[in-house]
């Protein structure tokens, strides 16, 4: 218990990770924040700018 209080005193806000496949779990996960928008995508023939090329 000392090491997750430890951490979360460190992190305050950081996440928290699990692996379901092993136990074979299922998670929904919904965030309750706005998510970022989305970059439009760059017309026909034009370099995308994220990659930087075409």
């Amino acid at each position: 218990m000392r090491n997750i209080d430890s951490w979360w005193t460190t992190s305050p806000d950081a996440g928290v990770g699990v692996a379901c496949e092993p136990v074979n779990l299922i998670v929904i996960d919904i965030d309750a924040h706005s998510a970022p928008a989305r970059p439009k995508p760059s017309p026909p023939g034009n370099p995308d700018p994220r990659l930087g090329r075409p």
